[in-house]
């Protein structure tokens, strides 16, 4: 919605951000637990894992709030814009948690399924934000479906970790 100045505000992809910063919030434990004392990884490795995957995390959440602060003049394409920055936190994020997932090349088997998982999950959870995304009008019901599409497709594809 158009705000003083001719920039747009940005509150209403607040709920989407929720949505995005919530959903992801279910990918990391199950791939965490399956690093767990199951796993024969030594544990000092499984700990400096573990960090580095939460820190990736609070990356994340920090780059999806800074999103929404952004500004965007009137006239932009908003969702789109948000969509792009999304696209990119997430990128980031994927990055960060493959690198600290390399730690498990010491244990080729758990390494193969963590990785694949992992990947399978996230391939199918940033198409669900885009979609919604994209969807995005200047509205508040608008932004609730999109964050519930958003939250919904993350829970899926979240699920496909551990089965």
């Amino acid at each position: 919605m158009p705000a003083a100045g001719g920039v747009v505000d940005l509150s209403l992809c607040g709920v989407v951000a929720d949505a995005v910063i919530e959903g992801f919030k279910l990918v990391p434990p199950p791939v965490l637990v399956m690093t767990g004392p199951a796993s024969a990884l030594p544990r000092a490795v499984a700990g400096q894992m573990h960090e580095m995957v939460n820190a990736a995390f609070h990356a994340f959440v920090a780059g999806v709030r800074g999103a929404v602060k952004m500004t965007v003049h009137a006239g932009q394409d908003v969702a789109g814009i948000f969509g792009q920055q999304l696209r990119a936190i997430f990128g980031q994020a994927v990055t960060a948690i493959k690198f600290a997932l390399q730690r498990l090349a010491a244990i080729p088997a758990v390494a193969a399924q963590v990785i694949a998982r992992f990947q399978r999950v996230i391939a199918g959870c940033m198409p669900v934000v885009e979609v919604a995304v994209a969807h995005l009008r200047d509205t508040a019901q608008s932004a609730k479906d999109a964050a519930r599409q958003t939250a919904a497709g993350f829970a899926v594809n979240a699920r496909g970790i551990t089965g």
